[in-house]
């Protein structure tokens, strides 16, 4: 047999230290060489090697062997080179990260070009720190926020078209190798990169280039005219002592017990410094800026409205932007105001350094520090206070808007590196499938090789099942994943059913066993109706001409006296205007017997539920029972045993009797199709009462639990208080107290002791709670 080529051999000699990973790769590049060809077999075994030699644990280079060929036969050859400099770079920064990225990529190769590619991957890694979920979520566009950067991104704009050109102007200005990077919608700079809106369409022809131009020159000012080089020894004042690592512009800030009106008030004046320095040294770009006006700053909330250091910020912008707005609305804001804009002039002064800037903030300050009441009343981020106070980014750290940190450089260098070196065909003729042969010949490691489960059994769920009822619809709703602290849309697929009504005498049985108590509790919930509508006559305006007073009035008038002045009558309502609806939970938990008598608590539920519909019934609000189960996120169950539409008669009794145990509970889902159903009834009044016997849990959904579980069910519940309607849980789990307090408030809840007094107690519950 002819020697194997160096790559090959040098291969075998890596990833022996991994013997699992070894037999897989092997195992794997015989069948990439034989489908996709030699180039790529020579591509994916230079990243496995890359893997092992970047010391990750074993499973994560072994996830990658399984995964890659996969990953490699959805791309095209022209793709696969941009693929192989993303992961790299990973691997290196975060290779934990490595096989949820590589698992995501050829959707993302589709839709992004580099510079989008950048910031997509590297703000997906960079959540892989606080949970690999989060980035998973990300990079599979699952969360509102990922799919908002992705469309944000994806779009082709004029940025992507100038970008070199750009980048070549703002080196010119500054004459330092900054790179022009997208901002989605800011033109703003960090110091080392000058990011720009991905999209200019003010005017729609040649002078959006114009835009670009200008912004990429106040951008390169920042760095060109020494915005970020502040000595503190040169600012009137006694600051921090500084911190490891600390710039002196951060110190700076740190030194004011409200440092968002000093940065805002940094920014308005370090601008009109920057843009009155460019406009002396670049006459030429001056008469540009005249010529656009403000078409190239970004547009100024009104603030007329907000709180007073609101308004004098707002009004500093725009007269530091050279416009002449009227004067705050608060008196005292426009004092403050207009004593400061005094100091606009010596930042523009010629000569006039960053710390003309920083003097001018320190005299500014008190101004404004006094419109507050305390330090904290304005600790809000910057565009919530003012206008967006211009191109410097003062927020430090990472931003969403661009990926400046070190992983951002790296992937951004691969990519060019990947475009300048495409793949090549493999012309040393040599065959992967001659490995055999020679892994054959060399020694085996020391120690046993580990075996691998190239495939794990997955687990092959159970699916929630219908057969009491019949089909209504299907519906999808979102997730809310607190790791990620942002909704998962169209995450959760809900099926909604109509019960059939059960013929195993459930009804007769409760009729018989509680007539006594249905009758009382008839009774006196009819006692509350409200009485019949008050027509009430003699008034001024109403409903109805009242003819006997208009009577009066024309005998008074013949007689020549004064007669009564209210000619007509108002009919008052006093009917009711509530609509409920009861949630129940019908996971297999409410199967367990919890007396004596056999009874289960899905037997106990029913009963509640009957004496609580004959109360409301007799009071006359409207009313539907709902209840769900359900197995994995794909098949939450939403049964219905009574809508609002339906009457309470033996029909709807029999569907109630209905309710069965089923699987598990996704709350979130149910709770958030209760409360859509609840909307579309009118009522002034809209009560959702959930009853319960535990926490939140789907054991068909990997993370449905625990904390996962529960900060869906209290966001659902949150939503649904936005949306008017008055959530109201009932449980009987006595031991649940912390986890009933977080998901439903202090008063959102109340705790069954027994459950066999649910039936007696639910309806003095909703008695109380509509009272």
């Amino acid at each position: 047999m002819r020697r194997l080529a160096p790559h090959v051999e040098g291969a075998v000699r890596h990833l022996r230290r991994e013997p699992q990973v070894l037999r897989t790769w092997m195992r794997q590049v015989i069948a990439l060489e034989s489908t996709l060809g030699s180039p790529a077999a020579k591509t994916y075994t230079q990243l496995i090697v890359v893997a092992v030699d970047a010391d990750c644990a074993t499973h994560i280079a072994q996830d990658l062997a399984l995964l890659l060929p996969d990953v490699f036969a959805r791309l095209q050859p022209d793709q696969r080179a941009r693929m192989v400099a993303v992961l790299k770079t990973v691997l290196h920064d975060t290779p934990q990260a490595a096989p949820i990225v590589a698992r995501h990529l050829p959707a993302l190769l589709d839709t992004l070009d580099d510079a989008s590619l950048v910031d997509f991957v590297a703000q997906s890694v960079r959540l892989f720190s606080g949970s690999g979920r989060a980035t998973a979520s990300f990079l599979a566009m699952e969360t509102r926020g990922s799919r908002q950067v992705a469309a944000t991104l994806s779009t082709h704009t004029a940025l992507l078209d100038n970008h070199r050109t750009l980048s070549l102007y703002a080196r010119a200005h500054c004459g330092v190798a900054v790179r022009v990077r997208p901002g989605n919608t800011r033109a703003f700079s960090d110091g080392k990169h000058i990011y720009l809106p991905t999209q200019v369409d003010t005017f729609g022809d040649d002078r959006d280039g114009l835009i670009y131009r200008i912004l990429t020159a106040r951008g390169a000012a920042y760095i060109e005219f020494g915005t970020l080089s502040l000595a503190l020894d040169k600012v009137d004042g006694l600051w921090p002592t500084p911190q490891v690592d600390e710039s002196d512009l951060a110190r700076f800030f740190r030194g004011f017990d409200n440092p968002i009106v000093a940065k805002d008030l940094f920014a308005i004046f370090e601008n009109a410094r920057v843009e009155a320095r460019m406009r002396t040294t670049y006459p030429g770009l001056s008469r540009q800026m005249d010529t656009l006006g403000d078409a190239w700053r970004p547009t100024a909330p009104d603030k007329a409205k907000g709180p007073p250091v609101a308004q004098a910020i707002a009004w500093l912008v725009a007269t530091a932007n050279g416009q002449t707005p009227p004067p705050p609305p608060d008196p005292a804001a426009a004092t403050a105001a207009q004593a400061a804009v005094l100091n606009i002039q010596k930042v523009r002064a010629a000569g006039a350094d960053v710390h003309v800037s920083a003097n001018a903030v320190v005299a500014a300050y008190p101004l404004l520090r006094a419109l507050l009441q305390d330090a904290k009343a304005a600790d809000v981020p910057l565009a919530s206070m003012a206008a967006d106070t211009g191109g410097l980014d003062l927020a430090g750290g990472w931003s969403p808007d661009g990926a400046n940190d070190a992983l951002g450089e790296r992937l951004a260098t691969e990519l060019t590196t990947a475009h300048a070196t495409p793949e090549n065909p493999d012309t040393d003729g040599t065959s992967y499938a001659e490995m055999a042969e020679f892994l054959d010949r060399l020694q085996a490691p020391a120690g046993p090789v580990q075996g691998e489960n190239t495939s794990p059994a997955g687990q092959q769920p159970s699916q929630a099942r219908a057969e009491d009822g019949e089909r209504v619809g299907v519906t999808r709703y979102p997730e809310w994943d607190f790791r990620v602290d942002d909704h998962k849309p169209d995450w959760v697929q809900l099926t909604e059913y109509k019960l059939t009504p059960a013929n195993d005498g459930f009804v007769d049985r409760i009729l018989d066993e509680h007539g006594a108590l249905i009758s009382s509790v008839r009774a006196r919930f009819a006692a509350l109706r409200p009485a019949a509508p008050e027509r009430q006559p003699g008034r001024t305006d109403g409903d109805a001409l009242d003819l006997e007073r208009i009577i009066e009035a024309r005998v008074a008038r013949k007689a020549g006296v004064a007669g009564p002045e209210g000619l007509y009558r108002r009919t008052v309502s006093n009917r009711r205007d509530v609509a409920v609806a009861f949630l129940i939970d019908m996971s297999s938990s409410t199967n367990e017997v919890v007396n004596s008598t056999g009874q289960r608590v899905i037997d106990v539920e029913r009963e509640a539920l009957v004496l609580a519909a004959e109360a409301v019934d007799a009071l006359g609000d409207a009313c539907a029972i709902y209840g769900f189960s359900g197995y994995g996120r794909d098949d939450v169950a939403f049964y219905v045993a009574k809508d609002f539409s339906d009457p309470w008669d033996s029909k709807t009794r029999a569907r109630v009797g209905r309710i069965a145990w089923k699987m598990e509970n996704r709350d979130g889902a149910a709770i958030r199709h209760a409360t859509a159903k609840l909307g579309q009834h009118p009522a002034r009044i809209h009560l959702l009462i959930l009853l319960s016997d535990g926490k939140p849990l789907d054991c068909g959904c990997d993370h449905y639990s625990d904390e996962y579980a529960q900060a869906d069910a209290r966001m659902a519940l949150l939503e649904a208080r936005q949306a008017g309607v008055h959530p109201f849980c009932i449980t009987i789990d006595g031991a649940g107290r912390d986890y009933l307090r977080h998901i439903h408030g202090e008063h959102g809840y109340t705790i069954i002791d027994r459950v066999e007094q649910l039936p007696e107690r639910l309806p003095a519950i909703y008695r109380r709670l509509t009272r």
